[in-house]
């Protein structure tokens, strides 16, 4: 079981292979349109880092609607003080997401519970990263960058 002071490790930067990227809002510019891109994780790497820091059995998740809304908690136990545990949760909402709307809002809700404990919040002190994006057919108008982008690494 992890010590109350090595749950620190949660706030470890992102690695770089772990960025993902989608459209914020979008803007024109010399007749061009563009976006502010705006970084995440999937819920996958946030369970391994779980996994991986606190320990499979010592962390879990649950759901709860509040007013319409969908909150997931994430509760972690620790060992304080060498001999005592220790037991935190810390609660988030999410938003729909454009595909598969429930799934999309259970992810959400997970991954911004998870940023209170420190896993990906070094995401929103990134550099804000602007790109060319087209509409692509069939998109219902919405605007994507080139497949596969990734901002260029300083």
């Amino acid at each position: 079981m992890i010590k109350e002071k090595d749950l620190k490790k949660l706030h470890a930067e992102t690695p770089v292979k772990e960025r993902k990227y989608r459209v914020g809002n979008t803007f024109e510019y010399s007749g061009k349109k563009f976006a502010n891109m705006l970084c995440y994780v999937d819920a996958r790497y946030v369970q391994d880092k779980l996994d991986e820091i606190i320990g499979v059995g010592n962390w879990s998740s649950d759901f709860t609607e509040i007013k319409g809304s969908l909150f997931c908690r994430i509760t972690i136990s620790y060992l304080r003080d060498d001999k005592e545990i220790g037991i935190v949760s810390k609660m988030d909402c999410g938003t729909e997401s454009n595909v598969e709307k429930q799934k999309g809002e259970a992810s959400d809700a997970f991954k911004r519970a998870a940023v209170h404990f420190g896993i990906g919040r070094d995401l929103y002190n990134l550099d804000n990263s602007k790109h060319r994006v087209e509409m692509i057919k069939g998109t219902n108008g919405k605007y994507y960058p080139p497949k596969n982008w990734k901002p260029e690494q300083k």
